[in-house]
């Protein structure tokens, strides 16, 4: 098994996969372009600049939106992943809870929901 560890400000991301949509509209692979979404898999410590250390601001584990063209692609065991430099990544998707009736609904992966209970 390999161990990967990002370098610098550099960043491992696993691509989320592209999920088709059925319809009987024809529209073309250059309209259709948008951010990519992606799972940090593993982040660089950070970076030097002007002589000050500067820390990477993203982590494992980050949702992350980038440009279809940002990074290198790579297979690391048997899994496509893209290696970027964090400034690639256009920004951090942020899920927060969602509170309905007193259950709380905590988004996760995709478009799945963990519930619990609100004790508050």
């Amino acid at each position: 098994m390999l161990k990967f560890e990002p370098l610098f400000n550099n960043i491992l991301v696993k691509p989320a996969a592209e999920q088709e949509k059925d319809g009987s509209i024809f529209i073309p692979e250059i309209s259709r372009e948008k951010p990519r979404e992606g799972t940090v898999i593993a982040a660089g410590p950070g970076h030097y600049q002007e002589g000050a250390f500067i820390p990477s601001c993203l982590k494992e584990g980050d949702q992350v939106l980038f440009s279809k063209f940002a990074g290198t692609d790579v297979v690391i065991n048997g899994e496509d992943c893209k290696i970027m430099a964090e400034t690639e990544v256009l920004g951090k998707i942020v899920r927060e809870p969602v509170v309905l009736k007193g259950v709380r609904l905590v988004p996760t992966e995709g478009r799945m929901f963990e519930m619990s209970a609100v004790t508050d």
